[in-house]
């Protein structure tokens, strides 16, 4: 049953950055079914082991803080987007919850990872997509892909940057590293296409990140060579 579990979280990350794709032909939010799944599935491993796990102490501080933004509904001017975003801080927690529940091993969160990388690969090759078909809708000179906002998606992009500088460092499947070596130069460019600037300086925080890793890793087979020549 965990297995089930652990896939159906896995599919829930991967569905996550290119969700308002499908939204935008009508065919309705994916994430919310895949999510849904997850968590009965979820819920059904912990109740078929019988371990309940204390929960760690910064996933008690998102309660905390989530629950202090739902009492404003209190004295909210506008209750109705007060209740859309207690409904999305639930639907945050629990996400965060799942992903921790199926994620305790380091190798399945580097699938997690994967997930996430493979799911911003759909919509950087969505954004490239229409960019090459001439398909924009935002001042006639930013491309994104369907349903979404330029800063949004470049956003979502961006952080896949270092996520994936990261698997190709620490992991040596042959796949892998396909997938995250083909999105870093899709996402860079997707990320451009979208035309928005804090999504940019996200871009350019990656950019120096992987500038860094390898200066660090070029740096140190010549520390090495040194040591052994004296």
């Amino acid at each position: 049953m965990r297995k089930l579990a652990f896939a159906a979280v896995w599919l829930l990350i991967f569905v996550c950055p290119w969700e308002n794709i499908l939204f935008a032909q009508g065919r309705g939010t994916i994430v919310h079914i895949v999510g849904l799944l997850a968590l009965v599935l979820s819920i059904l491993a912990i109740t078929k082991n019988l371990r309940i796990y204390s929960l760690p102490p910064y996933i008690l501080a998102i309660i905390i803080f989530l629950a202090w933004g739902a009492m404003t509904y209190l004295w909210s001017i506008d209750p109705a987007a007060s209740r859309t975003r207690i409904s999305t801080h639930i639907d945050f927690i629990l996400l965060v919850w799942l992903i921790w529940e199926s994620g305790r091993v380091e190798s399945r969160r580097a699938y997690f990872l994967l997930a996430y990388v493979m799911g911003c690969l759909v919509s950087a090759g969505n954004t490239v997509l229409n960019y090459s078909h001439g398909h924009t809708e935002f001042y006639g000179m930013r491309y994104v892909a369907e349903g979404y906002d330029p800063n949004e998606l470049g956003l979502i992009l961006s952080l896949a940057i270092p996520i994936a500088m990261y698997l190709i460092l620490t992991k040596r499947q042959a796949l892998l590293q396909v997938i995250c070596w083909c999105y870093l130069p899709l996402g860079s460019f997707a990320v451009l296409l979208t035309g928005s600037r804090g999504a940019l300086v996200a871009l350019s925080i990656g950019a120096l990140f992987i500038l860094c890793v390898f200066c660090v890793r070029t740096q140190i087979p010549r520390r090495g060579i040194g040591v052994r020549s004296r």
